[in-house]
């Protein structure tokens, strides 16, 4: 229903409502529902917006069709997967990050494991075990007072 007022709606844009039937704009709506059913409305509002700027050439004799309405979907979905997929790329991108942000919190140089180390040792008498587990317990947080 959404989709045949839009349809609609985009052939009086282009002044040529009256050419086209409600059983044609509703032929183009099923059609478009069918074969790109993963386009929510928005994105066939933005695909008719395109081809209404001319972005896929001019509409032959600037007649607006059902044929002209849906055979440039083809080369909208290979743009929308484009930039749908550098999308997602600038997300997985900016977790990646963030976690790396997060990890740095808890990283040291290998100076300064060098120096817990040896000073978890001095306080377990030399026993590796406990060192390490003191280590893990991240004692020198709490004597330099920020909390774990």
């Amino acid at each position: 229903m959404g989709l045949c007022l839009q349809l609609n709606h985009t052939a009086k844009s282009w002044g040529s409502a009256d050419g086209l039937t409600s059983d044609q704009l509703q032929a183009a709506a099923a059609a478009i529902a069918v074969a790109y059913g993963e386009l929510n409305l928005g994105e066939v509002m933005l695909y008719l917006c395109y081809l209404l700027a001319g972005r896929y050439g001019k509409v032959a004799f600037g007649a607006l069709t059902v044929d002209a309405m849906v055979s440039n979907l083809p080369e909208f979905m290979k743009e929308r997967n484009r930039e749908r997929g550098r999308y997602e790329r600038m997300l997985e991108d900016a977790a990646r990050a963030r976690e790396a942000a997060e990890h740095a919190k808890h990283c040291c140089t290998y100076e300064r494991y060098r120096e817990l180390h040896a000073q978890a040792l001095q306080r377990t008498n030399g026993d590796e075990q406990a060192a390490r587990e003191l280590l893990r317990q991240r004692f020198w947080l709490e004597e330099e007072g920020v909390n774990k």
